[in-house]
């Protein structure tokens, strides 16, 4: 009964914590006339700063309900993952300063994979074998009839495969600053099975930011470093394989300080008041 009281406490006090907003998105930006992937922008009110540019996103993939997902906001709501899955796309930073808007109104923002899932063996990228990822917008797993719901990687990428966000509104202007859409990423180990393991190791995925939009051209490639208990030195040796100046990549692994100070200085003080009582 002691353990029990000391674990409601606990519960209470952090699930009376402010909910982190919408989650992990990647920022971008196209006033150059080409769309820009910039870094994964945690929450909600991060969506207001203009980050670098940025072509590789280092994420570790994390099991939830029986699926490995890419998980870049690691963040916890009492031991359960306030958001399982992204990122997504968050756009809007444009208007900020009172700019014009630079994604037209109707437009469509897409994903799609350019290049089939390798795997790093420790010397060299190679075909990840039955393994494939996943990428998709509805709330299931299961393939969905909504058009440019879903995609998946390929040995040979299909590149009218879209998994596409909604159009945009007309005007988003100064709300335009907290506009964004989630995607999630689920690697399935047989490539068909939401629920088959993936091996060990550090997977990556080539994709690509398109748009419907005449005279908005597509990004450039970037790329999902993702690792399932790989150690620091395989995971970093993936990401130089790729060739990328350290400026343009962003590592998602390790939770914020701030996230583990919040939860650290809470079990303490929740313990404490137990105790106490």
């Amino acid at each position: 009964m002691r353990y029990k009281s000391l674990a409601a406490v606990l519960l209470t006090m952090v699930g009376g914590l402010p909910a982190a907003a919408h989650g992990p998105q990647i920022q971008i930006t196209g006033d150059t006339g080409t769309i820009v992937t910039r870094q994964i922008a945690a929450n909600t009110p991060d969506y207001t700063t203009l980050t670098d540019p940025t072509r590789v996103y280092v994420m570790p993939l994390l099991e939830r309900n029986g699926t490995w997902f890419s998980r870049p906001n690691q963040t916890l709501s009492f031991g359960d993952p306030l958001y399982y899955s992204g990122p997504g796309l968050a756009y809007g930073i444009d208007q900020v300063d009172g700019g014009p808007q630079v994604f037209a109104e109707g437009s469509t923002l897409s994903f799609r994979f350019t290049d089939a899932l390798t795997l790093w063996n420790g010397v060299s990228l190679v075909d990840a074998g039955d393994a494939q990822l996943r990428a998709f917008r509805n709330m299931g797993l299961s393939d969905s009839s909504v058009e440019r719901d879903f995609a998946i990687t390929s040995d040979i990428p299909d590149l009218t495969d879209l998994v596409s966000i909604n159009p945009v509104l007309q005007d988003y202007g100064t709300a335009g600053v907290f506009v964004h859409s989630s995607v999630r990423f689920a690697l399935l180990g047989d490539g068909v099975t939401t629920t088959s393991v993936p091996d060990d190791g550090v997977y990556i995925a080539a994709l690509q930011l398109v748009s419907d939009q005449m005279g908005l051209a597509p990004s450039e490639e970037f790329y999902f470093v993702l690792h399932k208990n790989a150690s620091p030195s395989t995971i970093n040796a993936a990401v130089r394989s790729l060739g990328f100046d350290a400026s343009l990549v962003q590592n998602t692994s390790v939770p914020e300080p701030s996230t583990i100070l919040l939860l650290g200085g809470l079990l303490t003080l929740g313990a404490a008041r137990w105790l106490r009582r």
